[in-house]
């Protein structure tokens, strides 16, 4: 019993600071959240918000100049060099081939799209990129699990894919094309955090 005081009272002052660290680390953590709480009320205030909104509108008309779709009046104008590829905000999803994007399978405009035909969009597949692009978009665990992997049907606008797969796969199309310019217009709003985090993760794609 002598020999076991000191270790009980090394035990104890142990114990001690581990409670002392436990509660200073809630104590951070409450006032994080709170600052982040106050943070997101601040940002959507009416002031706020309407310069928000004031700057996305500038933010579109410039990747509209950039994509061709505005008519430059005056100035230097903006010249892209290379080729481009644009990702929406709202994802964009060929269900049939045809030129209306939204139509299902019909004698004109024939049978409908595989999620494979979504991302090559008319180009010749190219195996080891091609699977390192759905890698990088993390569409290779979705693939994985549908029964007929990336030859799956797309449904009806795409209603059988969730919204974060529907972005991932308008954005392996963009990588997929290998462009010179890629204009991003916020496409991860729907992507899941845990997804979202590994999509900026990646480096390089070979």
């Amino acid at each position: 019993m002598v020999s076991n005081n000191p270790l009980a009272r090394i035990q104890e002052k142990l114990e001690s600071k581990i409670m002392e660290a436990k509660d200073s680390k809630m104590k951070a953590t409450s006032e994080t959240l709170k600052s982040m709480r106050v943070l997101k009320l601040h940002s959507w205030e009416t002031t706020f918000l309407k310069k928000i909104l004031e700057l996305r509108q500038t933010e579109r008309s410039w990747q509209k100049s950039i994509l061709g779709e505005i008519p430059w009046i005056s100035g230097m104008g903006v010249k892209v060099y290379g080729s481009k590829a644009y990702v929406r905000q709202s994802a964009w999803i060929q269900t049939a081939k045809g030129p209306r994007a939204e139509a299902w399978s019909s004698p004109l405009l024939g049978p409908p799209l595989t999620v494979r035909e979504n991302v090559l969009f008319g180009k010749e597949i190219k195996k080891r990129y091609y699977k390192d692009v759905l890698k990088a978009c993390a569409l290779n665990k979705d693939i994985d699990m549908w029964a007929n992997g990336d030859l799956s049907v797309v449904g009806e606008r795409g209603t059988n894919l969730s919204g974060g797969q529907q972005q991932r796969i308008q954005l392996a199309r963009a990588i997929n094309s290998d462009s010179d310019v890629y204009l991003l217009d916020d496409p991860f709003n729907v992507v899941e955090a845990h997804t979202k985090a590994h999509l900026f993760q990646v480096k390089k794609i070979y």
